[in-house]
């Protein structure tokens, strides 16, 4: 696909992460708190991620956009840290269309997510919203920005990933009527642009198809 244009200051942040180790969505907590739900208690956490101004910037970003179904969530890994401990899944997605980049409807790609927390039992935990972000679930509709995994990443994980999610912008829930959503929350408080994610929101999945391939495509 074209080669990928990023703002200086978003490079800069990936290059952190990576050199961090930082690939899992959900673990780059920059604070949390618990609140809750008709579900139970749920953590809340916010994230540094990598942010971009414009959809044709997080296109060209990313090595591979698609639209699918999640079809499971494979064991991952456990992630320690502090008194807690969580459960990295590795979510699978069966493609229905290539937005952009070099896959086929039918192949299955994969990503990392933090899901929930792990009880003293092993059992799960309090489930763990990034952003506003749920895990997606299995069988859920997704619009998906992804990057391939680099080589040194995730190797300990059961089922390994073959990509991980290139910004909390680009994963967008399908509709029944075939509109895309962010869950990402609106911190934006009427000051500047809300975020790219919540600004594409509203968008009907051939819009949104079309503008990604003419972004993938310049």
């Amino acid at each position: 696909m074209a080669q990928k244009r990023t703002s200086s200051s978003s490079r800069r942040l990936f290059v952190l992460m990576v050199t961090a180790g930082i690939l899992v969505a959900g673990c780059v907590g920059a604070g949390e708190r618990a609140r809750l739900e008709d579900g139970g208690e749920v953590i809340e956490r916010t994230s540094e991620y990598e942010r971009f101004e414009s959809l044709e910037e997080m296109a060209v970003a990313s090595d591979l956009v698609v639209l699918g179904h999640v079809q499971r969530w494979a064991p991952g890994r456990t992630l320690s840290g502090g008194e807690t401990r969580s459960e990295v899944v590795t979510v699978q997605i069966i493609i229905d269309q290539v937005l952009a980049g070099d896959a086929r409807p039918g192949d299955v790609v994969s990503f990392p997510w933090e899901a929930h927390e792990l009880r003293p039992d092993g059992e799960p935990g309090r489930t763990i919203l990034v952003e506003g972000i749920r895990p997606p679930a299995p069988g859920q509709e997704l619009v998906v920005f992804l990057r391939e995994l680099p080589p040194d990443q995730e190797r300990d994980a059961v089922v390994r990933p073959t990509h991980y999610v290139a910004t909390f912008d680009g994963v967008f829930t399908v509709t029944e009527n075939g509109v895309v959503r962010s869950e990402l929350q609106d911190f934006s408080e009427g000051e500047g642009l809300p975020r790219l994610g919540i600004r594409l929101t509203g968008l009907r999945i051939e819009e949104l198809s079309r503008q990604v391939a003419q972004a993938a495509g310049s």
